[in-house]
């Protein structure tokens, strides 16, 4: 910890230089600079994270009222139909997904994810079209690399990525 009242140049110079890099600017010119470059990030953050980039639904027969999985660039969304008007939202972020299965039988796949910080709840939807569990899994399986390689895929459109993240999924 500095020492408050010492005279010597070369420690005034220090807490000075010190003081400096911790007070907040009152430069109004700056803050707006900032604060503009903030509202574009947020922007960009937006568009790149809340398209989904696919969207499925449980199979109407076996649950009354259909399930959906949204599937975006950071995380993917179970959203639980309880009754009429009302349901559950359940977002899991890719990186904390700690195991991913698919169980598929004739007709139909059943999701499961586990969260690495939430082990007890799993989060399991039932009576999906088989070829849309098996597609969910790539693409998680293909992000979770991706983002494990540090690999910045923004400013890749939707359409052109999706394939490049199902074939990346499908060989882990």
């Amino acid at each position: 910890m500095p020492i408050l009242f010492d005279n010597t140049k070369n420690k005034v110079k220090e807490k000075t230089d010190f003081a400096k890099s911790h007070v907040r600017t009152n430069n109004f010119a700056d803050r707006d600079k900032s604060s503009e470059e903030t509202k574009k990030v947020l922007s960009t953050l937006i568009h790149t994270t809340c398209e989904p980039i696919f969207k499925t639904k449980t199979v109407f027969p076996f649950t009354l009222f259909p399930d959906e999985v949204i599937v975006d660039r950071e995380k993917i969304s179970i959203v639980t139909k309880v009754f009429f008007s009302s349901e559950r939202i359940q977002s899991v972020m890719f990186n904390n997904i700690s195991d991913l299965y698919v169980d598929t039988n004739l007709f139909f796949g059943a999701l499961k994810i586990i969260d690495k910080y939430f082990v007890q709840n799993v989060v399991t939807v039932r009576y999906l079209p088989k070829e849309d569990a098996v597609k969910i899994r790539k693409i998680i399986q293909g992000f979770i690399v991706v983002q494990k390689e540090e690999i910045d895929v923004s400013r890749v459109p939707d359409k052109e990525l999706l394939p490049y993240i199902e074939e990346i999924g499908s060989a882990h």
